[in-house]
Parts: C-alpha cells; structure tokens; sequence
C-alpha cells in the first residue's frame, strides 16, 4: 500500500501537518525512513519558529533534519549559542530573528566580549534583523557593541529581569568599549530597552546611531528598590550611583529624544511594570493596525505613551506634547500608585510605598499641559492620581472642544478627582467611545481647594451633584466603579443612557456592606432601563443582589454577558431562573464563582454551562 505522504498533493499533506506540534512531528518521523525523509519537506512552516531552550541537538537526526532554510525565528539560551550556531552554519540557517534568555549565566562564567563576538562572527546570523535580549541578573549589555555586530537590525529588545535575586561584583560589570566607532544602524524601526538604562549615558549614544527609528518603548522600573542598593556597586545602569538608588529615577528628556530621532513617529515609554508583561509582537499588530496609514507617511510624533508610579518631569512631557501639536493623534499619560501589593480576591491595597505620587503635587506641575492644543488629536487616554493633574487636565480637555474624540479613556484614582467642572466639560466634548473608571484606592486624602465639599451628600453617594449628565452623555460606552459606593440613583442615570455597553460594580468584600444599591434600586434600575446596548454588566460584592433581582436584571435583553462575584444572596435558583429567561440566542456568557457565593453549588454551575456557549466560571469545591 502506498504511503498517504506520497498519494496526495504537497498541499494536502501540508495542511495535515500544521495540525500537529513539533514534537508530534519529530515522533511521526521516527515511525520509518519514508516519513524520515518526506515529513520536513510538508512542515516547513511549522519549523519557521524553533525554541531551543528544551531541544538538545546532538545526535538529534529528525530535529536537524528539520531545521532548514525555513527557519526564521529561534529562541535560545546564552549557553546554547555556541553548540547552536555552529550546527545551524553547517545546515546553512540563516537566522532572521534570535531572541536570547541569560540564565545564571554568572554561575556559568559569562564572557561579555566573548557573546558579542559571537554575536558579530557567526555566519548564520548574517541577515540577522529582529534581536531580543532577556537577561534575569543586571546584565551588562553594551548597545553601542549590539550595533557594531548587527548593523541590519530592524528590531531590538534589551530587558533586564526586574527583580535583582543574588549580588553581583562590580568586577562582572566592567566592560571596554571597542576602539573603533560602532556603526549606523540605518534599518533599526523598532527598539524597546530597559527604562532603567540611564538616558545621558546609555540610552543616547545608541539612539544617536538610529537615525530612521520610529518606535521607541521603555518599559520596567525605572529604579532598584533600597534592598537591593545593598547589592549593587557600580553598576551598569548608573555609573555614578548616588543612594538611595531608587531615590533618583531615571530622567527621560522627551523633547531631546524627538531631536536625536527625528523620524520617531511612537514613544511608549512605560517604567511601572516588567517586560513580560508588555509583549512586543502584540504591540507591534496593533501599532500596525490603528497607524498602517499613516506610520510612514506622515513625519513627526503621532502617539506618545507615558506611564510611570514615581515623581518624574511633567515639565518634559508638557514639552513634547508641545513640541508634537500638530501631529500627536494620541495622547496616554498615566500617574500610578507606587508598587503596591494586591490581594486580588479582596482588592484590598496591603501596603503603600513611600514613592506614592504626592496629591498635593507639591513633586510635579502639570500647569503647562493646560495652554496646550493638539490640532489632530483623536484618542486620549489619561489615568489621574494627583489633582495637579486634575485640574490642569480639565482645561486642557476644554481647550479640545471643537475636536472630535474616537476614544477617551478616563481613570481616577479617586471619586473625588472627578469634580463637577471636569464632568460639566466632558458634557460638552464630542466624542465616539468614552470610557470612564473610577477607583478608590484610600491612598492619600484629597486637598480641600477642590471643588468636592458640598457633593458628599449627593444623591449619587460620593459622586458629584451633575453626575446624572455625564450618565447620559451619547458617548459613554464603559463605566466602572472600584471601591466606590453608588447610589439606586447612580444606577438609575447609568440605565437612562441608551448607548452604555459595560457596567462594573466592584467593591471589596470588605466593605460590603457600605454600598447603597438596594435591592428596590436593581428592580427599578432593571423595569425603567432603556439601554438598547448594554452587554455587559459586572457585579461585585453587592449584598442587594439576590435570587429575585438576578431573575429581574433577565429583562436587559441586550447582556451578552454578566459577571457576579462575592454576592452572598445568590442561589443555585437564581442562577437557572436567570439563564431560563435569557435569550440564548444573545445571552453567551455567565461567569461566577463559589469565592464569596456560599449559596451557588455545582449543580447551579453545570446548568449553567449546558445553557450557554462561553463560560470562565471559576469552581472553588
């Protein structure tokens, strides 16, 4: 009988095998010598990305047989290399894209020449365009040996790990610098380092050899936590360190960026989180997708990204906002907390840094923000921790009026941060998709000058007096409340907008018992409401919620999904009354959890399941 690999066509038996996964095909190789020999012929896109990390190459017959010119993509251990690229030259591989994790490399001698001269001399890695570099200590790289030993760079990531776990001698972080001057990297589009590389003394020389980059990310914290000052004598992130290291962050200067890059057209520049939390290939699909008409044919800065958790120089951001006036298409500054530990179930903040934002801002001034006008801004996305900030972002949005907005996404760090003029201005701005989150995260007190004294005792609980108009705004697409205590009428003025697609109501279990919502207010909110969009609806911590309001909240026809957690009053009959209502058709999704409703059991959770199409529903037994 004829073997199924030679019966049918080339692209037959390729798209069978891209069912299958690398090892499934390296064992379907070793059934016999045909399937030995046709099999890498048919995968030759499932090889195009190889991890080496858990691959051994010696004496690995299939696997080399596998790895041919199509291999585009490979993942790596530094103490792979050598072995690696000497077997990828005699099978003539040429890399396109490496990316490289070092791994206790001090605990296997690494040689710092040693690499980049690998780097530099390997045939395979001749048209070597995107490089990644994943470092787990506090490496020393050197950026300018990167661009003497692959000039055809399109696309580099440097990141060091984020947390320091062992102390390293200062002698493992010298390193010379090669006498010659490095060269051009004159096809380098895309770079992503590490924020805390010092700018002046790091950062700059590289950029200065990047002359077409047009994105630029930074993202990690921007200084060592004072433990670990302990451990670091001179180091390769600050040359002249100056104690407390995380006491002097890292100054980023935006406006001299803009003049050493001038074809930079996207700054992401992100110090309050790890690189393994930002993924490069997914920021870069939906780079390419919002800005694919306009990322080469328009010069000049069109989104500026700033997030950051420690005083920075708003001076220097205002600045570039304003140097980019008539190009910046979206804006995104976001003030956040300092490091703090969540206990994620209860949404209970367990400690605070001594580096939380001052809200009397007496660390930075955002007043320059409040004479700026972007001409060709469309999408704003602005999270909200000091009142500085506040209040100079008020009369920047009212210098805006006349723009009309695709998207504004607005956090405040607390309810008293949206005050009665920001609300009354939103009112007044046109714009497609607003999204508004409110979070109290009882952080700081909020300084008397504001204009919050006389909402306290609103309708809408600790929301202004006006909040009823910014409910209906015919933009308002995605409202959520953490923390915050809202009131039947709140809720009322939410179910009046007919365009309102999400609501999230989530407050500590903790505080349960400090929110307003009644069980009247979800009956009415649910009898009177009009929203023809809503889709879904999140209910966190609501003791008003039981078995009679979950059935009542089945007249919101439009839910495609609803989400209920640490609600102590719903019972398995909730749930199916609920589901039995709903229009399968429409309604996809419930998700629940045994965590915090002591009344649902395993019976309510499998009726659930066989009546809708998407679950998530988290099983506590």
């Amino acid at each position: 009988m004829s073997d199924f690999l030679e019966l049918f066509s080339y692209e037959i038996n390729a798209k069978v095998l891209s069912f299958i996964s690398q090892s499934d095909c390296l064992e379907a190789m070793r059934v016999c010598r045909t399937w030995f020999d046709l099999i890498p012929s048919f995968a030759t896109e499932l090889w195009q990305n190889v991890d080496m990390r858990s691959q051994v190459l010696k004496k690995n017959d299939c696997l080399l047989r596998c790895l041919g010119p199509n291999v585009q993509k490979i993942d790596m251990k530094y103490t792979q290399m050598n072995s690696v690229l000497q077997e990828f030259e005699k099978h003539d591989i040429n890399i396109h894209s490496l990316r490289i994790f070092f791994c206790n490399c001090f605990e296997t001698n690494f040689n710092n020449l040693g690499f980049f001269k690998l780097l530099k001399s390997s045939i395979c890695l001749n048209q070597l365009s995107t490089l990644k570099l994943l470092s787990d200590f506090p490496a020393n790289i050197s950026l300018l040996e990167i661009a003497d030993a692959c000039p055809l760079l399109t696309h580099l990531t440097v990141y060091l790990h984020d947390y320091l776990v062992k102390p390293v001698p200062s002698s493992a972080m010298l390193i010379k610098e090669n006498d010659d001057p490095p060269k051009q990297l004159n096809q380098l589009v895309f770079l992503h380092l590490d924020a805390r590389f010092l700018f002046r003394t790091k950062m700059e020389p590289f950029l200065r050899l990047c002359p077409q980059l047009q994105v630029f990310m930074a993202s990690g914290r921007s200084g060592f936590d004072k433990q670990d000052n302990d451990q670091i004598e001179g180091s390769v992130l600050n040359e002249n360190i100056q104690p407390p290291f995380s006491e002097t962050p890292n100054y980023m200067d935006f406006v001299h960026l803009l003049n050493i890059c001038p074809e930079l057209q996207v700054i992401n520049w992100d110090d309050t989180q790890a690189y393994t939390r930002v993924n490069d290939d997914i920021f870069l699909s939906n780079l390419t997708h919002d800005l694919a008409p306009t990322l080469t044919a328009t010069s000049g800065l069109q989104t500026f990204r700033m997030a950051y958790d420690r005083p920075n120089r708003a001076e220097s951001v205002v600045a570039a906002i304003e140097r980019c006036k008539d190009t910046l298409t979206l804006l995104k500054i976001h003030q956040q907390e300092a490091k703090p530990r969540l206990n994620f179930y209860a949404y209970i903040v367990m400690e605070r840094s001594d580096y939380a934002l001052d809200p009397d801002s007496t660390l930075e001034d955002w007043s320059g923000l409040s004479k700026v006008t972007l001409v060709r801004i469309k999408d704003l996305d602005i999270s909200i921790l000091t009142d500085n900030l506040a209040i100079h972002f008020a009369q920047f949005l009212s210098n805006h009026q006349h723009q009309n907005f695709g998207k504004i996404n607005l956090t405040f760090r607390s309810q008293r941060l949206l005050t009665k003029r920001l609300i009354k201005i939103l009112n007044e701005t046109n714009v497609d998709h607003l999204s508004i989150k409110i979070q109290d995260i009882a952080l700081y007190t909020i300084p008397e000058h504001l204009d919050v004294d006389d909402d306290v005792e609103s309708i809408y609980g600790l929301l202004p007096r006006n909040f009823d108009t910014l409910a209906r705004h015919p933009g308002l697409k995605d409202i959520r409340f953490y923390n915050i205590p809202i009131s039947d009428q709140a809720l009322l003025a939410l179910g009046n907008n007919r365009g309102l697609e999400k609501i999230s109501l989530i407050s500590p279990n903790y505080r349960s018992n400090v929110a307003t919502l009644s069980k009247e207010g979800l009956f009415d909110y649910a009898s009177t409401n009009i929203n023809e969009a809503l889709e879904c609806l999140e209910l966190s911590s609501v003791a008003a919620l039981d078995d009679d309001a979950l059935v009542a909240l089945s007249r919101i026809q439009s839910l495609h999904s609803l989400d209920i957690t640490h609600c102590i009053n719903v019972s398995d009959k909730g749930l199916k009354n609920f589901i039995d209502k709903m229009d399968p058709a429409t309604f996809k999704r419930l998700d629940t959890s045994f965590y915090g409703c002591p009344l649902i059991t395993k019976e309510g959770i499998l009726y659930v399941q066989s009546k809708t199409t998407e679950n998530s529903i988290m099983y506590f037994p």
